[in-house]
């Protein structure tokens, strides 16, 4: 089995609703396997930033 590293990349997601419930502006998610409850993508991470709306 070969195994190759993930190289990293950023995403930016603006949306005109509030989405997370967390007062804080950044948030920090991973994926998680549902049927495991395991996090296979040690290194994969989702960070989001919330503008304030006006």
């Amino acid at each position: 089995m070969i195994i190759q590293l993930l190289h990293p990349f950023y995403f930016i997601g603006i949306l005109n609703f509030d989405y997370f419930l967390n007062e804080d502006d950044l948030s920090s998610h991973s994926p998680i396997d549902e049927a495991t409850g395991e996090n296979g993508f040690k290194d994969l991470k989702f960070r989001f930033t919330e503008l304030k709306k006006v």
